[in-house]
């Protein structure tokens, strides 16, 4: 037999027949590797699969927030009677965006999107400037987690521009809330934040005509809480500042509705300021551009509810200055087209407590004109009115403060109309009459031992306070008649 030459098939052949128990184990290794490898990787792949499932949804879940917020909630904001449907959109978009941060830590443009969400809610929830349910306690309580939830942001110095501008508007919002806590100083500190991030974001770009808007807003949110807490002059310079933005910018857009809006506002404000400052002449001339701006808006968009109710505001004021002007029957018409306007706008949304308070305050201010015509059985059946909606506005919300005030305000006026012509020297009110005196001095003194009585109620504070003395001998029972 001729020997076989030393191939390596030959003998890898020969290692096979001498050691067949070895190879056959290694084989089974071989093989259970392989499917090992082939599980794994099947296992990852449907891993990879499962997780771009899980990312379209929670990229589907976070966009249909939005699209609630930011599409949906805008879409009906201005239309009658929308005050519940915006107020149930917010909640379920922040009800998803809650639900998505959870699994999202550390997830920058969610965490702006559920601040901004907050803010949603805390507008429809009680924003002084627009529609609202009159919850005043609870709209802090969002905006505070909206500061909370971007501060810490900001503070680590690489904000985006987007970050800085949702903070400068909840901080600006924000202060406003705080003035109808009855917080002044924590209101005026906010708004110097919110304003500082504005000026920032506007100085940094000159030409971008969003940011100088942005900025305008921005003063005249600042004008307002200055004017509030009792600041005239500084809420003067402020509104000023407005007005220069949005005149300049009106050159190049005049048709533009939101910067014809912010003109009018500016005038109702800067009305109001004149007013306060005794300049009766500027102030009905301002106010009677501002109705003619808000005329204009609202012949081209006769169910939008923002421009009625700055009709109605524009309206009001005008007749606040008749009224101090000593033009009743001006006041009293101005008032009754107020009135009428907050009147739809209550009627077609029940639940709107701004339109229930401006229906209030007209009532308050037509029963103060009527007293000072001596018409005093027609001012007291106006003030009752007007006590009717204050009253269970402030049971659904004891913390607002400006309800309160303007409940204390309103007790000093019925007791006014009660007596009548003032009281010979030495001689007591009426029981009912003091009954009303000593509910306002004792609200107002609540408020101010509390830190929530704001300067422009101080003078009021003082008359209910003197009247009270004037029926201090009296028997009076604990209650308010």
């Amino acid at each position: 037999m001729i020997a076989r030459r030393g191939t390596l098939a030959y003998r890898a052949g020969k290692f096979a027949r001498r050691h067949r128990v070895l190879l056959a184990a290694a084989a089974l290794v071989a093989i259970a590797l392989a499917g090992g490898i082939f599980a794994t990787l099947r296992e990852a792949r449907r891993a990879r699969l499962a997780e771009a499932r899980a990312t379209r949804r929670f990229d589907d879940v976070r966009k249909i927030a939005n699209s609630f917020l930011f599409e949906f909630h805008d879409a009906i904001r201005d239309l009658p009677g929308s005050t519940p449907a915006r107020a149930l959109l917010v909640r379920r978009a922040l009800e998803y965006l809650d639900s998505l941060s959870k699994e999202s830590v550390g997830d920058r443009a969610l965490t702006r999107e559920l601040a901004a969400a907050y803010q949603k809610v805390g507008d429809v929830e009680g924003n002084p400037f627009q529609q609202n349910l009159g919850d005043l306690k609870g709209a802090l309580a969002s905006y505070a987690k909206a500061i909370a939830l971007l501060e810490p942001v900001v503070a680590s110095g690489n904000a985006t521009d987007e970050e800085r501008s949702t903070l400068a508007s909840a901080y600006l919002v924000g202060g406003s809330l705080q003035l109808g806590a009855g917080e002044a100083s924590t209101a005026l500190a906010m708004s110097r934040k919110g304003l500082a991030l504005r000026r920032a974001l506007a100085e940094a770009q000159p030409g971008d005509a969003r940011r100088a808007k942005d900025l305008a807003l921005a003063w005249q949110i600042s004008g307002n809480n200055l004017l509030a807490a009792g600041r005239t002059s500084d809420a003067h310079g402020a509104l000023v500042r407005q007005n220069d933005i949005v005149r300049r910018l009106l050159t190049t857009e005049p048709e533009d509705r939101e910067l014809r809006r912010s003109l009018a506002v500016n005038l109702l404000l800067t009305g109001q300021v004149l007013r306060a400052l005794e300049d009766l002449t500027g102030a009905s001339k301002a106010l009677a551009e501002a109705a003619a701006v808000d005329e204009s808006l609202l012949r081209e968009d006769s169910s939008n509810v923002h421009t009625r109710r700055d009709l109605a505001w524009v309206r009001m004021n005008l007749g606040n200055v008749d009224d101090a002007g000593g033009n009743w029957t001006g006041a009293i018409s101005e008032y009754r087209l107020a009135l009428s306007l907050f009147e739809g706008i209550a009627a077609s949304d029940p639940k709107n407590t701004d339109a229930r308070l401006g229906v209030a305050m007209l009532h308050h201010n037509i029963g103060i004109v009527l007293r000072e015509t001596k018409a005093f059985r027609a001012a007291l059946g106006e003030l009752e009115k007007a006590r009717a909606i204050y009253q269970p506005t402030l049971a659904a919300d004891p913390t607002n403060a400006w309800v309160e005030g303007m409940l204390a305000n309103l007790h000093l006026d019925i007791g006014t109309a009660v007596e009548g012509p003032p009281s010979a020297p030495g001689v007591r009110p009426p029981d009912k009459a003091c009954r009303s005196y000593v509910l306002s001095a004792t609200t107002f003194a609540k408020l101010k031992a509390a830190g929530r009585l704001t300067s422009d109620r101080d003078g009021m504070a003082r008359q209910a306070e003197e009247a009270r003395k004037r029926c201090e001998r009296r028997e009076l029972p604990d209650t308010d008649g």
